[in-house]
């Protein structure tokens, strides 16, 4: 089971670093040298890019000298396996079958999904995401938070005889926005706890809540102080996050197609 795990990994490794790599002009450039075999930046670069340093945004630089280190060990390993029959054995032939197979599969699928994720599909989606956004909107609200119902019964009394809310919220709040007034900024209605939000987005502009709200946090007091439609991000920015959800999307959906054209009988136990 170690080995296998050990050989999916290298596979996966391998066949991202097959797919998406760019061209540098300094690439020729000698990093190391094992056994008189030269490591070149190209090929760091190309196992950076593969890496899931380059997945997490660690910039390359942060980590060359640790996958120099990586790809030199790599190589003394080659080289002992190479002086011996270690790939001959039997187990050893079948799991590097089974990650050969794995790989075909995942860039079989690969093209698959590359072909129908062009510009258009996904500018379709775009215009899906816009119509999603078309009603929707964001409120900017602030609350004055209190650690009991009496307490928040005698701010909105406050409230009705004419006190101001921020300065309210600045001596009685006993939430982290007290200090700013209460202010929390806009939010989409998903964004804040259940009670709160249904509460505050069902408010008008410029009104407070009457009948305090209360949630994990204690007794609320919400104003809403504005209200804007949610504007969706412009394609470009969007359209890395478009590919990945359609990718996901595509990859099901070539499955499903395979599943209908095939015959299928799974036997119970």
């Amino acid at each position: 089971m170690m080995i296998k795990k050990i050989l999916t990994a290298t596979s996966i490794v391998a066949v991202s670093a097959m797919l998406t790599f760019p061209t540098f002009a300094d690439d020729a450039k000698v990093l190391a040298t094992v056994n008189g075999e030269n490591i070149m930046l190209e090929d760091v670069k190309e196992f950076y890019q593969a890496s899931p340093a380059a997945q997490r945004g660690i910039p390359f630089d942060g980590v060359k000298d640790a996958i120099v280190d990586q790809m030199i060990s790599m190589k003394l390993i080659d080289k002992k396996i190479s002086e011996t029959n270690f790939a001959k054995k039997e187990e050893v032939e079948r799991q590097v079958e089974e990650v050969k197979k794995q790989v075909l599969r995942d860039l079989w699928i690969q093209e698959q999904v590359e072909a129908r994720l062009t510009e258009d599909f996904l500018k379709e989606k775009y215009a899906e995401l816009q119509a999603n956004l078309a009603d929707q909107y964001e409120i900017k609200a602030s609350h004055i938070l209190l650690d009991t119902k009496e307490a928040a019964d005698e701010v909105v009394k406050e409230l009705d005889d004419g006190a101001d809310f921020a300065e309210l919220a600045k001596e009685k709040s006993i939430g982290p926005s007290g200090k700013e007034g209460g202010d929390l900024g806009f939010f989409t209605k998903g964004a804040m706890v259940p009670a709160f939000s249904e509460k505050a987005f069902s408010m008008d502009v410029g009104t407070y809540s009457k009948e305090p709200v209360e949630t994990q946090f204690g007794w609320h007091v919400i104003k809403v102080e504005d209200k804007k439609s949610v504007e969706a991000p412009s394609y470009e920015e969007m359209k890395p996050r478009l590919e990945a959800e359609a990718s996901r999307s595509l990859v099901a959906e070539v499955i499903d197609e395979l599943q209908k054209d095939a015959e299928i009988v799974k036997k119970a136990e």
